[in-house]
């Protein structure tokens, strides 16, 4: 019981500084011999390497934390990244809200010509129907957005306007494809 509530609270407030993430798991935290004795393995001299930067009057007394699970935080797209808060931010807007449920899978594909393109894959509100002036709204907020919070994206976009338009895709309300009920939603899928 006390493991489920703490996971609620890991869920519904998000701690920035919490580095574990799932309640009653080790994953994201060592002990300084466990790390010590991995890193001997590959080869590394923690205490040695310590020693060089001067640190090794400290190190017995650090924790060691690593990060996993952090691939679904951004794309590469043109060599800078996207990140999902900007496109949730765009999908949040007061005239989406009726249409939208703001679940959404971004990635960066190729066409057959070796041009690569954003694509972002949005959960439709049950009942909802996809339509053309829908997408466009959509796809409109969303590049504003991207130029208001991304220099880099805006300077692309100076240049090569259309690559830079992403590619939207509706799906259905639980689709499965991307939206299946009961699962953490992925906000980035690399192929």
């Amino acid at each position: 019981m006390v493991i489920e509530r703490e996971q609620y609270y890991i869920d519904a407030l998000k701690p920035e500084y919490n580095i574990l993430k799932i309640a009653g798991s080790p994953l994201g935290y060592t002990h300084t011999e466990e790390t010590i004795e991995k890193l001997k393995n590959i080869g590394v001299d923690l205490l040695q390497e310590a020693e060089k930067v001067e640190i090794s009057k400290t190190i017995w007394q650090l924790p060691f934390v690593y990060v996993y699970e952090r691939s679904d935080f951004s794309v590469s797209f043109f060599a800078f990244q996207i990140y999902p808060e900007t496109i949730r931010k765009a999908l949040q807007d007061t005239e989406l809200e009726e249409k939208l449920t703001g679940k959404f899978t971004m990635r960066v594909l190729f066409d057959n010509d070796a041009n690569q393109f954003l694509e972002i894959n949005i959960e439709l509100k049950a009942g909802i129907q996809e339509s053309e002036e829908l997408k466009q709204e959509v796809q409109e907020l969303i590049v504003a957005h991207l130029l208001q919070e991304n220099s880099e994206y805006r300077k692309t976009h100076e240049e090569y306007k259309e690559k830079t338009i992403p590619h939207i895709i509706f799906w259905q309300y639980e689709d499965p494809t991307y939206f299946r009920p009961g699962i953490k939603q992925k906000w980035v899928k690399k192929d």
